[in-house]
């Protein structure tokens, strides 16, 4: 080993014969600030600095900000200098350990992990800062802490724009090679895939929430294609599966239809008027039913008959679709019934007509028995009559 105590100017101009065991390898440097320069006068070319601490350091490369304390090695080539690896005096052992299968650790002397990691980072709160220092500055950062691995953007306060929690299942997110990702597969067969085995009724779904302490109307969800979107509500313990298709249609109709079903099962037009394949059953059953009043049939025959009957068409409907009752604002005034009098109720407009059909019933009963009594009467007169001609003829 050579121990150098003073400064050393070693000039070596070497033929490429000669090989790197000519050389002495075992250099111990012993001065205050010890700095080794190496030095290509080659034209153009680069040399090179080696430095500790900062006193008397960088005479070559003109650098003068070295930190205390420090290993340093530094460049210069005629333009501004460069100092691209320092190490502070106090650094954790291992903080830089390169093994031989060429994986690095930092803080650590066995890198590589489970899978042969490249790089492997070891520390309390291991982490990967990315700072743009250029232009429109930005930072982001990969950090691994207790047990959330977080990306943050630090240029903004509690910036954690996405955290994955240790114990996650496996393939809780998935992209395949198409762009498809999938939510608890890795399989995913289309854009946003999400599936899971939960045999509860909570875990597998999807809630979009606005928690915005102010009331308004916002779209939280929207479906947007180049001609009629669909939605599809399959339920697969059906043999074949069951699905309930809700859609709009070529010309703009809202559809609900069951799926291999030709026609619609339901359907609205832009203007309103639906047309269902079956049935419609309103709830009116006494049990959902309080306040129950008498009707006062006569008044109510007597109202409807009264009241104007017309036929008509909507403004909104196409072509000359034709159609006969009375006017809301007439019906509501008349009996007060429905919410409004912007529109009518089928229950209420059946109960009038059933109420008017009872009073009508009245009525003729009523006349009936009038007849009735008249009949009596006319049979008991002819029948004085029968009796007093019958008499005389005697």
């Amino acid at each position: 080993m050579r121990t150098l105590t003073k400064s050393l100017c070693l000039l070596l101009l070497m033929p490429a014969s000669v090989t790197a065991q000519n050389f002495i390898t075992d250099v111990t440097i012993t001065v205050e600030s010890p700095d080794i320069e190496l030095i290509d006068n080659d034209t153009n070319a680069t040399d090179w600095e080696i430095c500790v601490d900062n006193n008397g350091c960088f005479t070559r490369t003109g650098l003068t900000d070295a930190p205390l304390e420090s290993f340093n090695i530094a460049w210069s080539d005629g333009t501004p200098s460069g100092r691209p690896f320092v190490i502070q005096t106090g650094a954790p052992t291992n903080t830089l350990f390169l093994d031989s299968q060429g994986d690095l650790g930092l803080g650590t002397s066995t890198p590589g992990g489970t899978f042969g990691a490249n790089l492997h980072i070891a520390d309390t709160f291991p982490g990967i800062v990315f700072d743009d220092n250029v232009g429109t500055t930005q930072m982001w950062s990969l950090f691994g802490f207790d047990s959330v691995f977080t990306i943050r953007d630090e240029t903004v306060t509690g910036g954690r724009v996405f955290s994955l929690e240790a114990g996650a299942p496996v393939n809780s997110f998935f992209m395949d090679s198409n762009g498809r990702v999938g939510i608890g597969t890795a399989s995913p067969l289309h854009r946003l895939f999400v599936t899971g085995t939960d045999p509860g009724t909570s875990e597998i779904q999807i809630q979009v929430r606005n928690e915005s302490a102010t009331t308004t109307t916002r779209q939280l969800l929207g479906f947007v294609n180049n001609g009629p979107p669909q939605i599809a509500f399959t339920d697969t313990s059906f043999s074949p599966a069951r699905s309930w298709l809700i859609s709009n249609s070529i010309t703009g109709n809202f559809i609900i239809k069951l799926g291999g079903f030709a026609g619609n099962n339901f359907l609205m037009d832009t203007s309103g008027n639906i047309t269902i394949t079956g049935t419609l059953t309103q709830n009116s059953s006494r049990e959902v039913k309080e306040q129950l009043g008498s009707v006062d049939l006569q008044e109510v025959l007597d109202k409807v008959v009264s009241m104007p009957v017309t036929t008509w068409k909507y403004d909104l409907d196409e072509g000359d679709i034709r159609h006969m009752g009375p006017m809301s604002e007439d019906f509501y005034a008349a009996f007060g019934l429905g919410k409004d009098d912007k529109g009518l109720s089928t229950v209420d407009t059946a109960g009038v007509a059933f109420a008017s059909i009872q009073g009508l019933h009245q009525l003729v009963k009523e006349k009936d028995e009038k007849i009735q009594k008249i009949e009596t009467e006319l049979a008991e007169l002819k029948d004085m009559v029968q009796a007093l001609a019958e008499s005389r003829d005697r």
